[in-house]
């Protein structure tokens, strides 16, 4: 990684190496540091990762799109100081795609790797560029867990269509009408 690297898209991890007791209040610093510094932004804690056979430490994933372009040395230091760390403990790279990243944030791609759930994200996207940014990363398979998720995001049905096309819709349109009913019952 070079650190000279001017850019404003980033994606780090926040790797401690042992179990880090004060993780939900760096999480929470994290955002806060988000929501005034990052345009968009998505992060997750993944707490089930394995080594073998072996648990990992939880650590944290974010990618954002910075409000400036900068060195990212400058950014590696500002989200340690953020999290009260050792900028040792994050690594941080320019991010090539934001889609490849939140794959990455899901383990989407690497399925012997613990399958995150979609609303395990938190971010400030608006939920449509969201599901959109999401269906279109996650090219393979729609299933239940996806279209579950969908339904309880989006507010119309005509929003949820606009993210999985019409196709789609008419073949999952009895699981979906079910999940919809049940989700968005007045």
């Amino acid at each position: 990684m070079n650190l000279e690297t001017k850019t404003s898209y980033i994606c780090a991890v926040y790797r401690p190496k042992e179990e880090d007791s004060e993780l939900s209040t760096r999480c929470e610093r994290l955002r806060e540091w988000l929501t005034k510094n990052a345009e968009t932004y998505a992060y997750i804690v993944h707490d089930l990762d394995m080594d073998g056979d072996n648990r990992m430490t939880s650590h944290i994933h974010v990618v954002y799109k910075a409000h400036e372009c900068k060195r990212l040395g400058t950014s590696l230091n500002e989200l340690a100081e953020t999290l009260g760390v050792n900028p040792l403990s994050i690594s941080i790279e320019k991010a090539s795609s934001v889609k490849a990243c939140m794959r990455y944030l899901i383990h989407k791609d690497d399925p012997q790797k613990h399958q995150y759930a979609l609303s395990s994200i938190v971010h400030n996207w608006g939920e449509r560029e969201f599901l959109t940014n999401y269906a279109d990363a996650r090219k393979p398979d729609i299933n239940f867990d996806f279209l579950f998720d969908l339904c309880h995001r989006c507010n119309t049905l005509s929003e949820l269509i606009s993210v999985i096309g019409i196709s789609t819709y008419r073949y999952w349109r009895p699981v979906i009408c079910d999940i919809w009913n049940d989700t968005h019952k007045r």
